[in-house]
């Protein structure tokens, strides 16, 4: 006597366990493949990670020396106007006969 699905109380027949057996190996693939796919998309992701901390790591590495350039040519810059001002402060200095 076949099972039908609204009967509980009935034994199970070798097609129902069969039938089970092939629905637990459907899913069975289907937790696979999801399994795949997640490691698939963790790797991807940590080598997404690597990739951006790469580039960040190179991105700080060239901001660092832009910011020492620009601020080397600006220290450059002020050394040059301070020898200018000391060499006009010596001058007045001389010509009013007051130097130290």
């Amino acid at each position: 006597m076949a099972r039908t699905s609204t009967d509980d109380t009935a034994p199970a027949t070798r097609a129902d366990v069969q039938r089970l057996e092939t629905r637990l190996d459907r899913y069975e693939k289907q937790f696979a493949s999801i399994d795949d796919q997640f490691k698939a998309l963790l790797e991807s992701i940590t080598r997404t990670a690597e990739e951006t901390r790469q580039h960040f790591d190179v991105i700080a590495e060239n901001l660092t020396k832009d910011y020492r350039d620009i601020f080397k040519d600006r220290t450059e810059q002020h050394r040059d106007t301070l020898q200018n001002l000391n060499w006009r402060l010596r001058r007045v200095e001389r010509e009013l006969g007051i130097v130290a």
